[in-house]
């Protein structure tokens, strides 16, 4: 990522806006915290404070800037989102919704076996082929997919929040 400088219609960094200093062209902040970022920067200014940030981010390796940038600024966010349990409280309730939907889906999985059931038992009873009966069972598995896709963006985001914060 190119650093921002202040030529462009983005204006300074982050960091140069709390420390109340000209951005240049060779600012070594603007391309981890620029402008846009302003509100999580604030909220890991809170956390870890300005001088933190900047020690932090002098002490890591090149290759490493992008990612701590990215870990300070989630972890502000989830200690916005959360402070009580910051990072974690936000991992523990993507657990439970995924607890949840997984006990909804069991559930929805159950009855329609039942309805299954009863429909066999009910065709083999009269001897026809009850179609009404399939409506339910039709309705139930548009509600499995619905939990199912539920399921896959909160694993996703769980899975994208977890990695950030080992």
């Amino acid at each position: 990522m190119e650093a921002l400088g202040t030529d462009t219609k983005h204006g300074r960094c982050c960091v140069c806006m709390v420390k109340n200093k000209i951005c240049t062209r060779k600012c070594e902040f603007s391309a981890y915290f620029p402008n846009e970022m302003q509100d999580d920067y604030e909220a890991a200014t809170k956390l870890f404070g300005t001088q933190n940030i900047i020690r932090m981010m002098k002490l890591a390796a090149h290759e490493q800037k992008h990612l701590l940038a990215s870990s300070i600024l989630k972890e502000g966010a989830a200690w916005t989102d959360d402070n009580i349990g910051g990072g974690y409280g936000v991992i523990q309730k993507l657990r439970w919704e995924i607890e949840l939907h997984e006990a909804s889906l069991s559930k929805i999985r159950m009855k329609i076996s039942e309805e299954k059931k009863q429909l066999v038992l009910l065709s083999n009873q009269t001897g026809d082929n009850i179609k009404g009966g399939y409506g339910v069972i039709q309705k139930l598995m548009w509600e499995i997919k619905l939990h199912e896709v539920y399921l896959s963006e909160i694993r996703k985001k769980k899975k994208t929040i977890s990695s950030t914060f080992k």
